[in-house]
């Protein structure tokens, strides 16, 4: 636990999303797919090393919730197996994968802030 705050915390998860959501619709639009790619790539690298790494390095430790290990942590498993990974094979996105992306991520939001 850092300072009473644990990983488990979804009030941030829209507002820290927005840049990297503009930024890849703006350049799926201008047909720069990579670019929007890259971007995801890049701040989610940043997210997992960075952002869990160095508080983790400077306190000893960082909490996660039981909910965090045993039910975020495989349900972004399963989407990234179920739905990118054959997007990445096939070089290619469809609407459909983009729907059920956003339908997935309505629902852990909804759930998520049941769950409280």
């Amino acid at each position: 636990m850092i300072r009473g705050y644990t990983v488990h915390n979804h009030d941030h998860i829209l507002p820290a999303g927005l840049p990297e959501l503009v930024t890849t619709v703006t350049s799926s639009i201008k047909g720069q797919g990579d670019v929007g790619l890259g971007n995801i790539i890049g701040a989610n690298l940043f997210n997992m090393l960075l952002v869990i790494g160095l508080p983790a390095t400077i306190t000893g430790n960082i909490a996660f919730t039981a909910q965090s290990l045993y039910i975020d942590l495989p349900l972004a498993l399963l989407v990234m197996v179920g739905l990118i990974v054959p997007m990445l094979i096939r070089k290619k996105g469809s609407r459909v994968h983009g729907a059920l992306l956003v339908l997935v991520y309505i629902g852990y939001c909804v759930w998520s802030f049941l769950a409280k």
